[in-house]
């Protein structure tokens, strides 16, 4: 059971990770407003979020689940 729930955060982090690499890595003049990889602010704000969020869980996971 606890390999499962630790792949499965570590398969939610990877995702997330590819959600927000487009916006991370796009050219920061905005050249590109039109491209839907691109998340807005708030939608970017919200991944990291849940990012920061999944990583806890895998820390807290890996630390108190005997």
């Amino acid at each position: 059971m606890k390999a499962v729930v630790i792949s499965v955060l570590v398969l939610g982090i990877f995702l997330m990770m590819a959600n927000v690499a487009p916006s991370l890595l796009s050219d920061p003049h905005g050249t590109k407003k039109d491209d839907p990889r691109i998340l807005s602010s708030d939608q970017m704000r919200q991944s990291i979020t849940t990012l920061i969020a999944l990583f806890i869980a895998l820390v807290a996971v890996l630390h108190f689940w005997r």
